[in-house]
């Protein structure tokens, strides 16, 4: 029981890392959307990818160990990385700061 734990960590940084992926194949594409559908999107992905592994058999809860948790979160730093590095190059709609409205 204890041991479905581990796929705590794997949701988390799988998420996070698909959405600095998911941006930075917007900005290479140069894509021009919103991120507001990067986020339901990779936990969508994140989920799915997990859950069809272990219900298909692909892999068991023994085959994620702290090894992936590393790996993930080392690629999520990439990732960010060279998005921030890319955001003043190919800038996207959501890196603009919205106007505030102000009524009297």
């Amino acid at each position: 029981m204890l041991h479905g734990l581990i796929l705590i960590p794997y949701y988390f940084l799988g998420t996070m890392c698909l959405v600095a992926l998911i941006t930075l194949l917007c900005r290479v594409i140069r894509l021009n959307t919103s991120g507001g559908a990067f986020v339901p999107l990779a936990v969508a992905i994140s989920v799915g990818a997990i859950t069809i592994s272990l219900v298909t058999g692909w892999a068991t809860l023994a085959d994620f160990h702290w090894k992936g948790v590393v790996a993930l979160m080392a690629s999520s730093f990439v990732l960010a990385g060279l998005d921030a590095g890319l955001k003043k190059v190919l800038p996207l709609t959501c890196d603009h700061a919205p106007e505030r409205v102000y009524s009297h």
